[in-house]
């Protein structure tokens, strides 16, 4: 802020004032973020840190409201879209739910995963056996 008033004559106040609605000072570092980084991330973690910080100066609450217009709708579990195979998906999670829906056998829900690294070895069609060599001879 000392950068901007030097840089436009006006007192930091000023600038505040001005830039209400477009800069916000964050409750909990102190400094004052953009508009678009502020109302951005953990929205709601943000609304309850402005919140209390309101409540013992109510300079935050232009934070509060920003927040509580930025917070997104709750959804429905019929609204969450998963993916097979997304990486936030724990593997056992997936395990089981497959063991549910196709109810295999006992003695193959025994058997460890194995990779296709492993498979494609016993297939005889190693990386080491596909490999072409790095030097070749030429004829003299």
């Amino acid at each position: 802020m000392a950068y901007m008033s030097q840089l436009t004559g006006k007192s930091e106040d000023d600038i505040i004032d001005e830039l209400n609605g477009v800069i916000f000072l964050d409750p909990v570092y102190g400094d004052w973020q953009t508009a678009d980084e502020y109302l951005s991330g953990n929205v709601r973690q943000k609304l309850r840190e402005a919140e209390n910080a309101a409540v013992d100066s109510p300079g935050y609450l232009p934070n509060v409201e920003a927040l509580r217009a930025a917070q997104p709708k709750d959804l429905d579990a019929s609204e969450i879209e998963v993916r097979l195979g997304a990486t936030w998906i724990d593997k056992k999670y997936i395990q089981q739910f497959m063991f549910e829906l196709l109810e295999p056998p006992v003695y193959a829900r025994r058997r460890p995963w194995r990779s296709t690294t492993r498979s494609s070895r016993r297939s005889g069609t190693s990386p080491a056996r596909t490999a072409s060599p790095t030097t070749t001879s030429t004829p003299a």
